[in-house]
């Protein structure tokens, strides 16, 4: 998980990764350390969806140079899928997207949400279903949610 980064780096692609072997971060990086791989793979998917993106931006504190940081104790602010409330169906059907997605290299955050990019488009609209937002609900707000971060990203400058 990024701990101190610049949201509006054209380097800053995703914001959680998964690894099956264990490694020690760097002062920019929390390590969040999960026994159960669904969980961890499901916590990824949810920490790179616009459901974070948008609490990332409530949250976040503002360091220097367009550097935001993040303690590992606001972290539990942060709204996440709870992996044990989801149905079989609902966590096979996560697992099958991350197993998608982990191949496929992503564009910085700016450029996925500006040119909404498909993965980033398929991810959040997954979630969001399983959220409980409908089709419909999810066309109109999603595009909308990512030209306002987009905006947020923008004014800051990239890097």
């Amino acid at each position: 998980m990024p701990e101190r980064f610049r949201p509006d780096s054209i380097n800053t692609s995703i914001l959680a990764l998964y690894c099956d072997y264990e490694f020690v971060p760097n002062n920019t990086l929390f390590l969040l350390r999960l026994k159960d791989k669904v969980f961890a793979k499901i916590m990824a998917l949810s920490v790179n969806s616009i459901v974070y993106l948008t609490d990332f931006y409530l949250f976040k504190q503002e360091a220097t140079y367009g550097y935001t940081h993040i303690k590992a104790t606001d972290f539990v602010l942060f709204h996440v899928l709870n992996a044990k409330e989801l149905t079989k169906r609902v966590k096979d059907e996560l697992l099958e997207l991350f197993e998608k997605c982990r191949k496929i290299a992503f564009p910085s955050i700016i450029d996925q949400l500006t040119e909404q990019f498909p993965t980033r488009v398929e991810i959040d609209s997954t979630i969001l279903r399983i959220l409980g937002l409908t089709e419909k609900e999810i066309h109109e707000w999603l595009p909308k949610l990512y030209s306002l971060l987009a905006k947020e990203l923008q004014t800051k400058g990239r890097v």
